[in-house]
């Protein structure tokens, strides 16, 4: 449970943490609402998980941080040692759901 809630920390860090793009068109997927989107499918996730702890429960979360992780590697306004952290509590999660 502990590293659900420093993820989720982590997470909320992120969207309001970001630093503004000097082109938000470089990359169309980089945007404000699209990253919110995606950290609103991780909070949803990781709060069924919190609330059911099950395996495929893990796993939605796990698939949550991917489709986080996969808009914010490729955006500017993220850092890359946030994504660096994303991705590491990614890691330490998806070791928890096997």
């Amino acid at each position: 449970m502990r590293p659900l809630l420093l993820s989720t920390a982590l997470l909320l860090s992120l969207i309001f943490g970001c630093k503004k793009s000097s082109d938000p068109a470089a990359n169309s997927s980089c945007t404000q609402a699209n990253i919110t989107e995606k950290a609103n499918a991780y909070s949803a996730a990781i709060q069924t998980y919190s609330n059911a702890p099950t395996n495929a429960n893990c796993k939605a979360v796990v698939v949550a941080y991917d489709n986080y992780l996969a808009v914010a590697q490729n955006c500017s306004s993220v850092t890359q040692a946030s994504v660096t952290a994303i991705q590491q509590a990614r890691a330490d999660l998806a070791k928890t759901c096997q």
